[in-house]
C-alpha cells in the first residue's frame, strides 16, 4: 500500500504540471451519453483514474517486463516503464472501455433513481454544497494546505471541488434511492447470526482507552540530518546519547504509570473511560482504525473468555474487564522509539452483547446492526444493478466522442500516469482528516478538537 503522504504530494506536484501544460482538456465536455444522460469529461476522467489504478495494482506483478524495484525508481523512470511498456495500446483500450462502462452504469443508476422520484430537492442539493464548503473552511483553519484539503474532500480523485460536488449530487440521489430500498428489507435473527459467523471480525467493535506520550523529535545536526552514534562532531554524538536516554526515561514512565493504573492507585473520576487525563476512548474495528497498526493489532486481538466474564488478549490470557494496561511501542527505521502508548481494552461489542448496551429501534445490538447494514447494502446494490440490466439498451452508450476521450487519455497516460498508479483512493468514511493530515506531516488534533 502506498503512503498517503506520497500520494498527496504527487497530487500537488501534478496539479502544478497540469496548470502549465494541460489546459486543452475541457472538463465539462460531453464524451458520451448513457441513454439520454450526458457523461462529461470530468466523470470519464474520474473513472479512468480508478481503472488505471486498479489495472496496475492487480496486473503489474504478472507483467513480464516488471521490475522488482519499481517503488524505488524515480518518477521519470517509472513513467518510461508505464507509458512505453506496461500500458500498451491494448491495455489502454481495456482501461478506456472499463471507465466508460463504469460511467455508463453510474449514469443509468442515477436516471433510475430520478425516475423513481429520488432526485435531490433544491434544499438537499444546497446541503451538499454547504456541507462540503463548511468542511473545507473548517479543515483549512487547521493549517493544512489547500491542495491537501481538497485532495481529502474529493477522495484523492484529482477532481476540482466544484466538479466533485456535481458528481456528489448525483451519487447522493442514487444513495437516497438505495436508502428507500433498504427500508423495505428484513432479516431474521438466524440469518444475522449466520452472516456474522462467516466473519465475526468484520462486524465486532472494541472500545479502547489510548494515552499517547509526546515523544520529542530526534535532534538534528547543522545540516539538518538526524544525529547518530556516527555523527561527525562530539556534540552531535552526545546529543544522540542524551536522546536515547530520554527515550528510556519515557519507557520507564510508561511502565510506572501502567503499574499504578493496574493496581488502582492511579485513577480519576472518569477512570472507566480515560486511564489518565489526556487519554481518549476510541471504538476500533476492521473498518475503523486507530491510525496506529500496532494498536489495532493488539486491540482487535481482544476476545471475551468462554464465560464472558472478562477479556483476554494476545499478550494476556487472564480474563479481566477492563484489561490490564498494555504498553505499545512503535519504532522507526533506525530502531529507536518514535511513538509510545498506553492502551486498555474497555469493552467488546459482538453479536452476543446485551441488547440494553446498544439497542436500536428493531432490538439489534451494534454487531447485529453492522451485519444488517452490510446485507441491506449488498441487496440494494444488487437490485439497482438488476434494474440497469433489465433496462436493456435504454442506457447503452451513444454518441461517443473519441476526440474528447483522447484528450483525457493523453493526459492521464502522459504527465499523470505515475500519479494514477500510485494514488490510492481515500475513503473519508474510513480515514479521518486527522489521520490523513498526520500522514502528510501535519498534527491537527488540537485544532480539530478546540477550533
Amino acid at each position: 500500500m502506498k503512503s498517503k503522504r506520497v500520494i498527496a504530494l504527487a497530487i500537488v506536484l501534478t496539479m502544478v504540471v497540469l496548470l502549465s501544460g494541460c489546459r486543452h482538456v475541457k472538463e465539462d465536455a460531453v464524451v458520451a451519453k448513457a441513454g439520454k444522460e450526458n457523461i462529461y469529461s470530468f466523470e470519464f476522467e474520474y473513472y479512468l483514474k480508478q481503472t488505471i489504478y486498479e489495472e496496475f495494482n492487480t496486473e503489474y506483478d504478472k507483467f513480464d517486463g516488471k521490475t522488482d524495484n519499481f517503488n524505488n525508481l524515480s518518477p521519470d523512470e517509472k513513467a518510461v516503464i508505464l507509458t512505453n511498456s506496461f500500458f500498451d495500446e491494448s491495455r489502454r483500450e481495456k482501461c478506456k472501455n472499463a471507465a466508460l462502462e463504469k460511467a455508463r452504469v453510474f449514469k443509468a443508476e442515477y436516471a433510475i433513481a430520478v425516475n423513481k422520484g429520488y432526485e435531490l430537492t433544491d434544499k438537499e442539493k444546497k446541503n451538499v454544497n454547504d456541507n462540503l464548503e463548511f468542511l473545507r473552511a473548517y479543515y483549512l483553519e487547521t493549517g493544512v494546505p489547500e491542495e491537501l484539503v481538497d485532495c481529502y474532500l474529493t477522495g484523492g480523485s484529482g477532481l476540482t471541488l466544484s466538479y466533485f460536488i456535481k458528481y456528489e449530487k448525483e451519487y447522493c440521489a442514487i444513495e437516497k434511492y438505495k436508502a428507500a430500498l433498504k427500508e423495505t428489507f428484513t432479516i431474521s435473527d438466524t440469518e444475522l447470526r449466520k452472516v456474522y459467523n462467516e466473519d465475526p471480525a468484520a462486524y465486532r467493535e472494541v472500545d479502547a482507552c489510548i494515552f499517547a506520550f509526546d515523544i520529542p523529535p530526534m535532534p538534528r545536526d547543522e545540516n539538518g540530518e538526524p544525529v547518530s552514534p556516527d555523527s561527525k562532531t562530539p556534540a552531535d554524538r552526545e546529543a544522540y546519547q542524551e536522546y536515547v536516554t530520554t527515550l528510556d526515561d519515557y519507557i520507564n514512565e510508561a511502565e510506572a504509570m501502567k503499574a499504578a493504573i493496574d493496581d488502582g492507585s492511579e485513577t480519576n473520576e472518569n477512570a472507566t473511560y480515560y486511564m489518565v487525563p489526556g487519554g481518549i476512548l476510541e471504538t476500533i474495528s476492521v473498518n475503523n482504525s486507530s491510525g496506529v497498526d500496532e494498536i489495532d493489532d493488539y486491540v482487535l486481538s481482544a476476545q471475551w473468555n468462554s464465560e464472558r466474564t472478562g477479556f483476554v488478549t494476545k499478550t494476556d490470557s487472564t480474563p479481566s474487564r477492563p484489561t490490564k494496561v498494555e504498553i505499545i511501542k512503535v519504532t522507526g527505521e533506525n530502531g529507536l522509539l518514535k511513538a509510545l502508548y498506553l492502551v486498555r481494552v474497555e469493552n467488546i461489542h459482538d453479536i452476543d452483547s446485551p441488547y440494553e448496551e446498544y439497542e436500536y429501534a428493531n432490538g439489534w445490538n451494534q454487531a447485529q446492526k453492522n451485519v444488517a447494514e452490510k446485507v441491506f447494502e449488498e441487496n440494494a446494490t444488487a437490485e439497482l444493478e438488476e434494474a440497469v440490466l433489465t433496462a436493456g439498451d435504454k442506457y447503452s452508450l451513444k454518441e461517443v466522442n473519441e476526440a474528447e476521450i483522447k484528450k483525457v487519455m493523453d493526459k492521464l497516460f502522459g504527465v499523470e500516469i505515475v500519479q494514477c498508479v500510485e494514488q490510492e483512493p481515500i475513503d473519508i468514511n474510513k480515514t479521518t482528516f486527522e489521520d490523513f493530515a498526520h500522514e502528510n506531516g501535519y498534527d491537527v488534533s488540537w485544532n480539530i478538537m478546540y477550533n
